[in-house]
């Protein structure tokens, strides 16, 4: 989920409000190391201490948005405000 159950109850099986990850870049969506703008394009926190968290959000990684049920922007920026990741 892009916003938690917790946080929004109402948006609770909204498809809007799911992305599907793998669990690698999941947790790290969950921990707010990286994000999405608007557009889709990704947000990543800009100091990482971690080599590893480095290399699964390195440059070249990208979002595909599905064909059905894209990610809500109300949602994208809860979520961004949440982490205090900035969008261009």
């Amino acid at each position: 989920h892009i916003v938690g159950w917790a946080e929004a109850p109402e948006a609770r099986g909204l498809l809007s409000n799911v992305i599907c990850l793998c669990q690698f870049h999941d947790v790290l969506f969950e921990q707010g190391y990286w994000s999405l703008a608007d557009d889709f394009t990704l947000l990543r926190k800009t100091q990482l201490k971690s080599r590893t968290i480095a290399s699964l959000l390195d440059c070249t990684m990208q979002f595909r948005s599905p064909h059905n049920h894209p990610p809500a922007p109300a949602f994208l920026c809860q979520h961004r405000l949440r982490w205090a990741l900035e969008m261009p």
